[in-house]
Protein backbone atom coordinates (compact mmCIF):
# COMPACT_ATOMS: atom_id res chain seq x y z
CA UNK A 1 0.00 0.00 0.00
CA UNK A 2 1.30 3.16 -1.09
CA UNK A 3 1.52 5.94 1.62
CA UNK A 4 0.19 8.48 -0.20
CA UNK A 5 -3.02 5.67 -0.07
CA UNK A 6 -2.46 5.13 4.04
CA UNK A 7 -2.28 9.25 4.58
CA UNK A 8 -6.01 9.69 2.52
CA UNK A 9 -7.30 7.21 4.68
CA UNK A 10 -6.20 8.75 8.07
CA UNK A 11 -7.12 11.60 6.71
CA UNK A 12 -10.51 10.06 5.69
CA UNK A 13 -10.74 8.05 8.98
CA UNK A 14 -9.96 11.73 11.14
CA UNK A 15 -12.66 13.60 9.32
CA UNK A 16 -15.29 11.31 9.88
CA UNK A 17 -14.48 10.94 13.69
CA UNK A 18 -14.61 14.55 13.74
CA UNK A 19 -18.18 14.53 11.92
CA UNK A 20 -19.37 12.14 14.46
CA UNK A 21 -17.67 14.57 17.29
CA UNK A 22 -19.16 17.54 16.29
CA UNK A 23 -23.06 15.96 15.65
CA UNK A 24 -22.96 14.38 19.05
CA UNK A 25 -21.96 18.32 20.55
CA UNK A 26 -24.45 19.74 18.97
CA UNK A 27 -27.08 16.94 20.21
CA UNK A 28 -25.91 17.46 23.80
CA UNK A 29 -26.40 21.26 23.33
CA UNK A 30 -29.62 21.16 22.93
CA UNK A 31 -30.17 19.47 26.18
CA UNK A 32 -27.09 20.59 28.46
CA UNK A 33 -26.99 20.83 32.29
CA UNK A 34 -24.02 20.43 33.18
CA UNK A 35 -23.91 17.23 35.62
CA UNK A 36 -22.16 14.44 35.25
CA UNK A 37 -22.74 10.62 36.56
CA UNK A 38 -20.86 7.98 36.03
CA UNK A 39 -21.94 5.04 33.35
CA UNK A 40 -21.95 1.50 34.88
CA UNK A 41 -21.11 -0.49 32.14
CA UNK A 42 -18.33 1.63 30.36
CA UNK A 43 -14.76 -0.27 31.16
CA UNK A 44 -11.79 1.42 32.63
CA UNK A 45 -9.46 1.13 30.08
CA UNK A 46 -6.24 -0.97 30.50
CA UNK A 47 -4.40 0.54 28.04
CA UNK A 48 -2.59 3.52 29.90
CA UNK A 49 -2.18 5.69 26.78
CA UNK A 50 -6.06 5.29 26.15
CA UNK A 51 -7.03 6.46 29.98
CA UNK A 52 -3.95 8.22 31.83
CA UNK A 53 -5.02 7.19 34.68
CA UNK A 54 -5.87 3.47 34.72
CA UNK A 55 -2.37 2.30 35.76
CA UNK A 56 -3.19 4.43 39.24
CA UNK A 57 -6.91 2.84 39.44
CA UNK A 58 -5.91 -0.71 38.89
CA UNK A 59 -2.86 -0.26 41.21
CA UNK A 60 -4.94 1.04 44.11
CA UNK A 61 -7.76 -2.30 43.53
CA UNK A 62 -4.05 -4.42 43.63
CA UNK A 63 -2.99 -2.93 47.00
CA UNK A 64 -6.38 -3.13 48.59
CA UNK A 65 -6.21 -6.54 47.48
CA UNK A 66 -3.02 -7.92 48.82
CA UNK A 67 -3.87 -6.26 51.87
CA UNK A 68 -6.67 -8.32 52.18
CA UNK A 69 -9.93 -5.55 52.04
CA UNK A 70 -11.75 -7.73 48.53
CA UNK A 71 -11.50 -11.29 49.09
CA UNK A 72 -13.31 -14.02 47.37
CA UNK A 73 -13.66 -12.65 44.01
CA UNK A 74 -11.90 -13.40 40.53
CA UNK A 75 -9.28 -10.52 39.61
CA UNK A 76 -7.36 -10.80 36.78
CA UNK A 77 -9.95 -10.68 34.03
CA UNK A 78 -9.20 -6.45 32.78
CA UNK A 79 -10.53 -4.57 31.98
CA UNK A 80 -13.15 -3.77 34.84
CA UNK A 81 -16.20 -2.07 34.22
CA UNK A 82 -16.88 1.26 36.06
CA UNK A 83 -19.89 -0.23 37.98
CA UNK A 84 -17.38 -3.31 39.34
CA UNK A 85 -15.25 -0.91 40.67
CA UNK A 86 -17.29 1.70 41.88
CA UNK A 87 -18.94 -1.52 43.80
CA UNK A 88 -15.34 -2.66 45.06
CA UNK A 89 -14.47 0.46 46.41
CA UNK A 90 -18.12 1.52 47.89
CA UNK A 91 -17.49 -2.23 50.02
CA UNK A 92 -14.32 -0.84 51.16
CA UNK A 93 -15.74 2.36 52.90
CA UNK A 94 -17.96 0.57 54.45
CA UNK A 95 -15.46 -2.00 55.69
CA UNK A 96 -13.61 1.53 56.89
CA UNK A 97 -16.70 3.08 58.71
CA UNK A 98 -17.91 -0.07 60.19
CA UNK A 99 -14.38 -0.35 62.08
CA UNK A 100 -13.70 -3.83 59.77
CA UNK A 101 -10.37 -2.17 58.75
CA UNK A 102 -7.97 0.91 59.04
CA UNK A 103 -6.97 2.75 55.90
CA UNK A 104 -3.89 5.01 56.06
CA UNK A 105 -4.79 9.02 55.76
CA UNK A 106 -3.51 8.46 51.95
CA UNK A 107 -5.52 5.53 51.22
CA UNK A 108 -8.59 7.28 52.34
CA UNK A 109 -8.54 10.17 50.52
CA UNK A 110 -7.43 8.22 47.39
CA UNK A 111 -10.18 5.94 48.03
CA UNK A 112 -12.51 8.71 47.73
CA UNK A 113 -11.49 10.56 45.38
CA UNK A 114 -11.86 7.45 42.73
CA UNK A 115 -15.09 6.85 44.29
CA UNK A 116 -16.42 10.59 42.89
CA UNK A 117 -15.09 9.15 39.25
CA UNK A 118 -17.47 6.46 39.52
CA UNK A 119 -20.64 7.77 40.97
CA UNK A 120 -23.81 5.59 40.81
CA UNK A 121 -25.58 7.35 38.75
CA UNK A 122 -28.96 6.41 40.13
CA UNK A 123 -27.41 8.47 43.60
CA UNK A 124 -28.96 11.39 43.04
CA UNK A 125 -27.65 12.76 46.05
CA UNK A 126 -24.24 12.85 44.71
CA UNK A 127 -23.51 15.17 41.43
CA UNK A 128 -19.73 15.14 39.78
CA UNK A 129 -19.26 18.12 37.40
CA UNK A 130 -16.76 16.42 34.96
CA UNK A 131 -17.00 16.56 31.42
CA UNK A 132 -17.41 19.15 28.46
CA UNK A 133 -21.41 18.23 27.66
CA UNK A 134 -23.95 15.56 28.83
CA UNK A 135 -27.19 14.82 27.83
CA UNK A 136 -29.52 12.89 30.04
CA UNK A 137 -32.98 11.79 30.85
CA UNK A 138 -34.86 9.22 32.62
CA UNK A 139 -33.71 6.12 30.30
CA UNK A 140 -30.29 7.72 28.89
CA UNK A 141 -26.71 9.23 29.76
CA UNK A 142 -24.68 10.73 27.33
CA UNK A 143 -21.36 12.58 28.00
CA UNK A 144 -18.65 14.16 25.55
CA UNK A 145 -15.42 15.45 27.25
CA UNK A 146 -12.20 15.29 26.38
CA UNK A 147 -8.37 14.61 28.16
CA UNK A 148 -5.19 17.04 27.04
CA UNK A 149 -1.60 16.47 27.45
CA UNK A 150 1.53 17.75 26.97
CA UNK A 151 5.04 15.49 26.95
CA UNK A 152 8.88 15.96 26.70
CA UNK A 153 11.00 13.22 26.23
CA UNK A 154 14.73 13.55 25.78
CA UNK A 155 17.31 10.54 24.81
CA UNK A 156 20.99 10.33 24.15
CA UNK A 157 23.32 7.15 23.88
CA UNK A 158 23.67 4.06 22.05
CA UNK A 159 20.68 2.61 23.47
CA UNK A 160 18.43 4.14 21.04
CA UNK A 161 18.08 4.17 17.31
CA UNK A 162 16.91 7.95 17.44
CA UNK A 163 18.13 10.03 20.32
CA UNK A 164 17.40 13.85 20.86
CA UNK A 165 13.99 15.71 22.51
CA UNK A 166 11.03 15.00 21.12
CA UNK A 167 7.81 16.87 22.38
CA UNK A 168 4.31 15.19 21.98
CA UNK A 169 0.84 17.17 22.00
CA UNK A 170 -2.34 14.84 22.95
CA UNK A 171 -5.63 15.72 22.59
CA UNK A 172 -7.82 12.70 23.80
CA UNK A 173 -11.33 13.47 23.28
CA UNK A 174 -14.28 10.63 24.39
CA UNK A 175 -17.76 10.05 24.36
CA UNK A 176 -19.64 7.77 26.13
CA UNK A 177 -23.11 6.74 27.34
CA UNK A 178 -25.97 4.43 28.75
CA UNK A 179 -29.81 3.67 27.78
CA UNK A 180 -31.46 1.89 30.15
CA UNK A 181 -28.24 0.19 32.44
CA UNK A 182 -28.60 -2.33 29.88
CA UNK A 183 -26.58 -0.98 27.06
CA UNK A 184 -23.24 1.25 27.39
CA UNK A 185 -21.04 2.68 24.34
CA UNK A 186 -17.64 4.58 24.47
CA UNK A 187 -15.66 5.95 21.98
CA UNK A 188 -12.09 7.52 23.28
CA UNK A 189 -9.82 9.00 20.45
CA UNK A 190 -6.25 10.33 20.64
CA UNK A 191 -4.72 13.01 18.41
CA UNK A 192 -0.99 13.14 18.73
CA UNK A 193 1.41 15.35 17.82
CA UNK A 194 5.20 14.59 17.46
CA UNK A 195 7.87 17.36 16.67
CA UNK A 196 11.47 18.98 16.92
CA UNK A 197 13.33 15.44 17.23
CA UNK A 198 10.99 11.79 16.13
CA UNK A 199 11.72 8.77 17.30
CA UNK A 200 10.23 5.97 15.49
CA UNK A 201 10.15 3.49 18.22
CA UNK A 202 7.16 5.49 20.06
CA UNK A 203 3.49 4.14 18.74
CA UNK A 204 5.04 1.22 16.65
CA UNK A 205 1.75 0.33 15.19
CA UNK A 206 -0.31 3.33 15.25
CA UNK A 207 -0.73 5.05 11.76
CA UNK A 208 1.59 8.20 11.62
CA UNK A 209 0.94 11.12 8.65
CA UNK A 210 4.17 12.34 8.54
CA UNK A 211 5.04 16.54 7.63
CA UNK A 212 8.72 16.83 6.56
CA UNK A 213 8.83 20.36 6.21
CA UNK A 214 6.86 21.18 9.72
CA UNK A 215 9.29 17.94 11.03
CA UNK A 216 6.10 17.05 12.65
CA UNK A 217 4.15 13.83 12.80
CA UNK A 218 0.56 13.17 13.41
CA UNK A 219 -0.54 10.08 15.02
CA UNK A 220 -4.24 8.99 15.82
CA UNK A 221 -5.92 5.99 17.23
CA UNK A 222 -9.06 5.19 18.73
CA UNK A 223 -10.74 2.84 21.42
CA UNK A 224 -14.54 2.32 20.88
CA UNK A 225 -17.12 -0.33 21.08
CA UNK A 226 -20.62 -1.16 22.41
CA UNK A 227 -21.62 -2.94 25.35
CA UNK A 228 -24.72 -4.83 26.49
CA UNK A 229 -25.75 -6.22 29.47
CA UNK A 230 -27.64 -9.38 29.47
CA UNK A 231 -28.94 -11.78 31.87
CA UNK A 232 -25.69 -14.06 32.88
CA UNK A 233 -23.09 -12.04 31.15
CA UNK A 234 -22.02 -8.89 29.14
CA UNK A 235 -21.92 -8.61 25.67
CA UNK A 236 -19.09 -6.52 23.74
CA UNK A 237 -18.61 -5.42 20.49
CA UNK A 238 -15.96 -3.65 19.18
CA UNK A 239 -12.09 -2.06 19.48
CA UNK A 240 -10.91 -2.49 22.88
CA UNK A 241 -7.83 -4.34 24.74
CA UNK A 242 -8.42 -6.73 27.08
CA UNK A 243 -5.81 -8.66 30.09
CA UNK A 244 -5.54 -11.86 31.62
CA UNK A 245 -3.34 -13.00 34.82
CA UNK A 246 -1.36 -11.30 37.42
CA UNK A 247 1.65 -10.13 36.50
CA UNK A 248 2.51 -6.40 37.21
CA UNK A 249 5.25 -5.46 33.95
CA UNK A 250 3.36 -7.87 31.54
CA UNK A 251 1.30 -10.77 30.96
CA UNK A 252 2.15 -14.03 29.29
CA UNK A 253 -1.09 -15.29 27.46
CA UNK A 254 -2.97 -11.68 26.86
CA UNK A 255 -1.74 -7.99 27.26
CA UNK A 256 -2.19 -4.68 27.17
CA UNK A 257 1.17 -4.99 24.61
CA UNK A 258 -0.79 -4.65 21.28
CA UNK A 259 -3.12 -2.04 20.11
CA UNK A 260 -6.99 -2.40 20.20
CA UNK A 261 -8.03 -5.42 18.61
CA UNK A 262 -11.53 -5.42 16.55
CA UNK A 263 -13.20 -7.65 18.94
CA UNK A 264 -16.16 -9.71 19.93
CA UNK A 265 -16.25 -10.38 24.12
CA UNK A 266 -18.47 -12.60 26.69
CA UNK A 267 -17.17 -11.22 30.00
CA UNK A 268 -19.23 -12.72 33.52
CA UNK A 269 -18.04 -12.59 37.27
CA UNK A 270 -20.55 -15.41 39.38
CA UNK A 271 -19.41 -15.09 42.91
CA UNK A 272 -15.91 -17.02 43.47
CA UNK A 273 -15.74 -17.83 39.47
CA UNK A 274 -15.46 -15.56 36.39
CA UNK A 275 -15.32 -16.11 32.54
CA UNK A 276 -14.62 -14.36 29.08
CA UNK A 277 -14.60 -15.37 25.73
CA UNK A 278 -13.60 -13.78 22.97
CA UNK A 279 -12.80 -13.48 19.03
CA UNK A 280 -10.63 -10.47 17.77
CA UNK A 281 -9.65 -10.03 13.92
CA UNK A 282 -5.95 -9.37 14.31
CA UNK A 283 -3.27 -7.05 11.99
CA UNK A 284 -1.20 -9.03 9.28
CA UNK A 285 0.21 -7.79 6.13
CA UNK A 286 0.47 -11.15 5.22
CA UNK A 287 -3.17 -11.74 4.94
CA UNK A 288 -6.24 -12.02 7.09
CA UNK A 289 -5.84 -13.20 10.98
CA UNK A 290 -7.59 -13.97 13.40
CA UNK A 291 -7.73 -15.17 17.34
CA UNK A 292 -10.53 -16.83 19.67
CA UNK A 293 -9.72 -17.23 23.08
CA UNK A 294 -11.03 -18.14 26.50
CA UNK A 295 -10.23 -17.65 30.31
CA UNK A 296 -11.99 -19.39 33.19
CA UNK A 297 -10.82 -17.78 36.92
CA UNK A 298 -12.10 -18.94 40.28
CA UNK A 299 -10.95 -18.17 43.90
CA UNK A 300 -11.79 -21.44 45.59
CA UNK A 301 -10.48 -20.07 49.07
CA UNK A 302 -10.49 -16.52 50.41
CA UNK A 303 -6.46 -16.20 49.47
CA UNK A 304 -5.55 -17.87 46.47
CA UNK A 305 -6.77 -17.22 43.10
CA UNK A 306 -6.67 -19.91 40.05
CA UNK A 307 -7.01 -19.20 36.15
CA UNK A 308 -6.91 -21.01 33.22
CA UNK A 309 -6.61 -19.70 29.58
CA UNK A 310 -6.69 -21.12 26.08
CA UNK A 311 -5.84 -19.29 23.00
CA UNK A 312 -5.92 -20.24 19.44
CA UNK A 313 -4.45 -18.22 16.30
CA UNK A 314 -5.31 -19.09 13.04
CA UNK A 315 -5.16 -17.10 9.34
CA UNK A 316 -6.15 -17.02 5.58
CA UNK A 317 -9.74 -18.45 6.96
CA UNK A 318 -12.68 -17.66 9.26
CA UNK A 319 -13.21 -21.01 11.34
CA UNK A 320 -16.64 -20.76 12.73
CA UNK A 321 -15.89 -23.60 14.87
CA UNK A 322 -13.14 -21.53 17.01
CA UNK A 323 -15.87 -19.05 18.04
CA UNK A 324 -17.81 -21.92 20.00
CA UNK A 325 -16.79 -21.28 23.70
CA UNK A 326 -17.80 -24.56 25.03
CA UNK A 327 -14.55 -26.24 23.59
CA UNK A 328 -10.67 -27.32 23.76
CA UNK A 329 -8.90 -25.72 21.44
CA UNK A 330 -6.31 -28.52 21.33
CA UNK A 331 -8.74 -30.97 20.70
CA UNK A 332 -10.87 -28.87 17.66
CA UNK A 333 -7.27 -27.85 16.28
CA UNK A 334 -6.56 -31.50 15.89
CA UNK A 335 -9.71 -32.07 14.16
CA UNK A 336 -9.59 -29.72 11.73
CA UNK A 337 -5.91 -30.47 10.80
CA UNK A 338 -7.09 -33.72 9.66
CA UNK A 339 -9.84 -32.32 7.46
CA UNK A 340 -8.01 -29.00 5.68
CA UNK A 341 -4.75 -29.19 6.72
CA UNK A 342 -4.82 -26.27 8.29
CA UNK A 343 -1.73 -25.31 11.24
CA UNK A 344 -3.15 -23.41 13.85
CA UNK A 345 -0.99 -21.64 16.80
CA UNK A 346 -2.37 -23.15 20.26
CA UNK A 347 -1.51 -21.41 23.82
CA UNK A 348 -2.52 -22.48 27.24
CA UNK A 349 -2.02 -20.47 30.22
CA UNK A 350 -2.17 -21.34 33.72
CA UNK A 351 -1.79 -18.73 36.66
CA UNK A 352 -2.42 -18.67 40.30
CA UNK A 353 -1.92 -15.90 43.41
CA UNK A 354 -1.88 -16.40 46.94
CA UNK A 355 -2.41 -14.03 49.77
CA UNK A 356 -0.22 -14.31 53.05
CA UNK A 357 -2.15 -12.68 55.99
CA UNK A 358 0.45 -9.68 56.76
CA UNK A 359 0.18 -7.99 53.34
CA UNK A 360 1.68 -9.94 50.55
CA UNK A 361 1.02 -11.58 47.82
CA UNK A 362 3.12 -14.07 45.68
CA UNK A 363 1.95 -15.11 42.07
CA UNK A 364 2.38 -17.45 38.89
CA UNK A 365 2.23 -17.72 35.55
CA UNK A 366 3.19 -20.71 32.96
CA UNK A 367 2.05 -20.35 29.02
CA UNK A 368 2.96 -23.68 26.96
CA UNK A 369 2.73 -22.65 23.20
CA UNK A 370 2.07 -25.92 21.04
CA UNK A 371 3.79 -28.79 23.45
CA UNK A 372 3.99 -31.79 23.06
CA UNK A 373 5.02 -33.06 26.87
CA UNK A 374 4.49 -36.74 26.11
CA UNK A 375 5.97 -37.17 22.67
CA UNK A 376 9.23 -34.35 23.30
CA UNK A 377 11.61 -34.08 26.07
CA UNK A 378 11.58 -31.11 28.11
CA UNK A 379 14.87 -29.35 25.63
CA UNK A 380 13.50 -30.28 22.38
CA UNK A 381 12.87 -26.96 19.95
CA UNK A 382 9.37 -28.11 20.12
CA UNK A 383 8.84 -27.33 23.56
CA UNK A 384 7.80 -23.74 23.83
CA UNK A 385 7.32 -21.89 26.97
CA UNK A 386 6.97 -19.15 29.38
CA UNK A 387 6.89 -18.10 33.26
CA UNK A 388 6.37 -15.92 34.96
CA UNK A 389 6.82 -15.16 39.31
CA UNK A 390 6.61 -12.36 41.23
CA UNK A 391 6.10 -10.77 44.93
CA UNK A 392 4.40 -8.05 45.98
CA UNK A 393 4.50 -6.39 49.56
CA UNK A 394 2.76 -3.67 50.90
CA UNK A 395 3.59 -1.30 53.64
CA UNK A 396 7.16 -3.48 54.09
CA UNK A 397 9.52 -2.96 56.97
CA UNK A 398 6.12 -1.34 58.83
CA UNK A 399 6.74 1.81 56.47
CA UNK A 400 3.45 3.12 55.31
CA UNK A 401 1.91 3.88 51.97
CA UNK A 402 4.59 2.24 50.26
CA UNK A 403 4.62 -0.64 48.04
CA UNK A 404 7.27 -3.66 46.79
CA UNK A 405 7.14 -5.40 43.69
CA UNK A 406 9.54 -8.26 42.00
CA UNK A 407 8.56 -9.76 39.45
CA UNK A 408 10.54 -12.43 36.97
CA UNK A 409 9.97 -13.35 33.44
CA UNK A 410 11.41 -16.02 31.17
CA UNK A 411 10.13 -16.78 27.86
CA UNK A 412 11.95 -19.37 25.85
CA UNK A 413 13.49 -19.33 22.38
CA UNK A 414 10.56 -20.43 20.05
CA UNK A 415 7.79 -19.42 22.30
CA UNK A 416 5.28 -17.30 20.13
CA UNK A 417 6.96 -18.37 17.00
CA UNK A 418 4.96 -20.38 14.44
CA UNK A 419 6.46 -22.25 11.55
CA UNK A 420 3.55 -20.57 9.22
CA UNK A 421 4.35 -16.97 9.40
CA UNK A 422 0.57 -15.93 9.83
CA UNK A 423 0.02 -17.47 12.91
CA UNK A 424 3.06 -16.00 14.99
CA UNK A 425 1.38 -14.64 18.10
CA UNK A 426 1.36 -11.09 17.40
CA UNK A 427 -1.32 -8.44 16.40
CA UNK A 428 0.37 -6.27 13.65
CA UNK A 429 3.88 -5.90 14.85
CA UNK A 430 3.51 -6.46 18.90
CA UNK A 431 3.18 -9.71 20.85
CA UNK A 432 -0.32 -10.23 21.94
CA UNK A 433 1.32 -12.15 25.16
CA UNK A 434 4.21 -10.59 26.65
CA UNK A 435 6.02 -6.87 25.46
CA UNK A 436 9.41 -9.29 26.03
CA UNK A 437 9.19 -11.03 22.76
CA UNK A 438 10.85 -14.77 22.27
CA UNK A 439 14.02 -16.20 23.92
CA UNK A 440 14.14 -13.08 26.55
CA UNK A 441 14.16 -12.81 30.10
CA UNK A 442 13.57 -9.69 33.03
CA UNK A 443 13.56 -9.01 36.54
CA UNK A 444 12.09 -5.99 38.00
CA UNK A 445 12.57 -4.88 41.61
CA UNK A 446 10.68 -1.61 42.51
CA UNK A 447 9.78 0.18 45.62
CA UNK A 448 7.20 3.17 45.39
CA UNK A 449 6.00 5.46 48.11
CA UNK A 450 3.38 8.00 48.42
CA UNK A 451 4.02 10.97 50.48
CA UNK A 452 0.25 12.06 49.94
CA UNK A 453 -2.55 11.30 48.23
CA UNK A 454 -1.54 12.97 45.63
CA UNK A 455 2.45 13.39 45.66
CA UNK A 456 4.55 10.21 45.21
CA UNK A 457 7.91 8.83 43.96
CA UNK A 458 8.54 5.52 43.09
CA UNK A 459 12.52 4.26 42.43
CA UNK A 460 13.57 1.11 40.57
CA UNK A 461 16.63 -1.85 39.00
CA UNK A 462 15.46 -3.73 35.78
CA UNK A 463 17.86 -6.71 33.87
CA UNK A 464 16.33 -7.06 30.50
CA UNK A 465 18.27 -9.64 28.80
CA UNK A 466 17.42 -10.69 24.54
CA UNK A 467 18.81 -14.15 22.93
CA UNK A 468 19.52 -13.92 19.49
CA UNK A 469 16.34 -15.38 18.90
CA UNK A 470 13.03 -13.38 18.21
CA UNK A 471 9.39 -13.85 17.81
CA UNK A 472 9.57 -13.93 14.22
CA UNK A 473 12.85 -16.20 14.05
CA UNK A 474 10.63 -19.40 13.57
CA UNK A 475 12.46 -23.02 14.02
CA UNK A 476 13.69 -23.52 10.66
CA UNK A 477 12.47 -26.86 8.79
CA UNK A 478 15.62 -28.49 7.77
CA UNK A 479 16.64 -28.46 11.23
CA UNK A 480 17.47 -31.93 12.61
CA UNK A 481 14.56 -33.66 14.17
CA UNK A 482 16.26 -33.55 18.01
CA UNK A 483 17.05 -30.49 18.04
CA UNK A 484 17.18 -28.52 20.92
CA UNK A 485 15.86 -24.86 22.29
CA UNK A 486 18.77 -22.64 24.02
CA UNK A 487 18.27 -20.55 27.06
CA UNK A 488 18.99 -17.11 25.99
CA UNK A 489 20.43 -17.94 22.73
CA UNK A 490 23.87 -17.14 21.15
CA UNK A 491 25.08 -13.62 21.84
CA UNK A 492 23.22 -11.48 24.50
CA UNK A 493 22.62 -9.15 24.74
CA UNK A 494 22.39 -7.11 28.70
CA UNK A 495 20.47 -3.96 29.60
CA UNK A 496 21.14 -2.67 33.42
CA UNK A 497 18.34 0.03 34.15
CA UNK A 498 17.79 2.50 36.87
CA UNK A 499 14.91 5.06 37.20
CA UNK A 500 13.41 7.34 39.59
CA UNK A 501 10.34 9.11 38.97
CA UNK A 502 8.03 11.84 41.07
CA UNK A 503 4.63 12.42 40.34
CA UNK A 504 1.32 14.53 41.49
CA UNK A 505 -1.64 13.53 40.47
CA UNK A 506 -5.35 13.91 41.50
CA UNK A 507 -6.40 10.62 39.94
CA UNK A 508 -8.64 11.19 37.20
CA UNK A 509 -8.74 14.87 37.15
CA UNK A 510 -5.05 16.05 36.58
CA UNK A 511 -1.70 14.61 36.71
CA UNK A 512 1.90 15.69 36.03
CA UNK A 513 5.71 13.06 36.52
CA UNK A 514 8.97 13.15 35.58
CA UNK A 515 10.93 10.29 35.09
CA UNK A 516 14.93 9.82 34.80
CA UNK A 517 16.31 6.27 33.27
CA UNK A 518 20.05 5.32 33.28
CA UNK A 519 20.72 2.08 31.39
CA UNK A 520 24.32 0.32 30.84
CA UNK A 521 23.68 -2.26 27.71
CA UNK A 522 26.64 -4.75 26.88
CA UNK A 523 26.68 -6.88 23.22
CA UNK A 524 24.10 -4.31 22.16
CA UNK A 525 21.94 -5.94 19.13
CA UNK A 526 23.77 -9.22 19.91
CA UNK A 527 26.29 -8.08 19.08
CA UNK A 528 29.65 -9.08 20.93
CA UNK A 529 31.44 -6.03 22.47
CA UNK A 530 29.56 -3.64 21.05
CA UNK A 531 28.41 -1.83 24.38
CA UNK A 532 26.68 1.41 25.30
CA UNK A 533 25.01 3.37 27.52
CA UNK A 534 21.65 5.49 27.39
CA UNK A 535 19.81 7.94 29.06
CA UNK A 536 16.35 9.33 29.17
CA UNK A 537 14.10 12.48 31.00
CA UNK A 538 10.54 12.14 30.43
CA UNK A 539 8.57 14.77 31.92
CA UNK A 540 4.48 14.81 31.01
CA UNK A 541 1.37 16.64 32.69
CA UNK A 542 -2.35 15.95 31.48
CA UNK A 543 -5.36 17.57 32.47
CA UNK A 544 -9.02 15.83 31.99
CA UNK A 545 -11.85 18.14 31.47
Amino acid sequence: MSKITVTNKLRAFQIHILVKVSLFIFLCILSYNGLVYADSLINVSVDDGIYKFSDDIYDLIARFSTKGYIISLPMNIYPYSQGEISKLLNDISLQKEQGKIKLSTVEEAQLKNVISLFVNKKANSVEVKRAILESKGNEYHFIFGSGLSQETISRKGDEFSSVGTTVITSLQPYIFGEIQDSFAFSSNMKWEFHYVDTFPDLFVDETKISYKKLNMENVASIQSYGKFKLKWFDLELGKDNVQWGPGYRGQLVISDNPKPMDMMILTGRYGKIGAQVLTAKLGSNLGDKYMSAHRVELTPWKNINLGFSEVIVYGDRFAISYVNPFQIYLITESMIEKSDKAIDNVLVGLDFSYRFPGKCKIYSELVVDDAAPFETPFNHWDTKFGILAGTYITDPFSISDTDLRMEYTFINQYCYTHEVPINTYKHYSLPIGHWLGSDADDLLCEIEHRFTDKFGSAFSYELERHGEGGIDKFHRKNAPANDRWTFLSGVNQYKHSFSLGLSYAKIGYYSLSGKYTQSWLKNIDNIKGKDGTGSQFAIEGHYRF
